[in-house]
């Protein structure tokens, strides 16, 4: 699955149903005062709106390849469930009617999205002072998406994973990871980023970023 557009929480005047959920930072919060909320997937698709209390959020459209979109609702931590009362109108908004105090975000399968990288990134770059860098890596669908982090003497100063479903950030399913700007000194790193998908070779793409301290 990708996710489509940030996660928004659907609160009551006291908590979140479930409260202890995953580490998901809400962007934005439903009020009760809204009958139904709809996700609009181009500029024009508020127009579908059914009632002057439908909360409309308009997100980015999910890229080619990817599914179509649907509502989840955050029954328990990593425990995502379909939202019922949804449905989609002429492929261009999902009209929902919440249930349930929860957090909600949009998914669209992703099993048909290309595996092949592209734009792969630091940013900001140069990170300056305490800046956390962040690596961005477009490259589809992947099982397994990794970094090496070189100096610029060779050694290995950084590995890891990029866990988690990608995001659609600009049109272009993504991958990314916060890195702690205490694990670099100042200088230019060299990394390597891999991407792995069963029945598919291995892919990889190097990427450089400047730490000024």
């Amino acid at each position: 699955m990708v996710m489509v557009g940030p996660t928004f929480a659907l609160r009551n005047e006291h908590n979140i149903f479930q409260q202890a959920l995953d580490a998901v930072e809400p962007v934005a919060e439903m009020s009760l005062d809204c009958v139904a909320f709809m996700f609009g997937f181009d500029d024009s698709a508020s127009m579908f709106a059914m009632t002057t209390s439908d909360k409309y959020v308009r997100l980015a459209p999910p890229p080619p390849g990817a599914g179509v979109p649907e509502a989840y609702y955050q029954y328990a931590p990593g425990d995502w469930r379909r939202a019922p009362n949804q449905r989609m109108i002429e492929d261009r908004a999902l009209y929902v009617v919440p249930s349930f105090f929860a957090y909600y975000q949009v998914f669209a399968a992703a099993a048909n999205l290309p595996f092949n990288f592209g734009d792969v990134y630091v940013y900001p770059n140069p990170s300056r002072g305490n800046e956390s860098p962040t690596l961005h890596v477009e490259v589809g669908m992947a099982d397994k998406v990794s970094t090496r982090i070189y100096d610029v003497s060779g050694d290995l100063v950084y590995e890891g994973r990029l866990e988690g479903a990608p995001t659609i950030q600009d049109g272009a399913a993504a991958y990314e990871i916060h890195l702690r700007a205490e694990d670099f000194r100042s200088g230019v790193y060299v990394g390597i980023v891999t991407a792995e998908r069963a029945g598919k070779d291995t892919i990889r793409r190097q990427y450089r970023f400047t730490i000024v301290k």
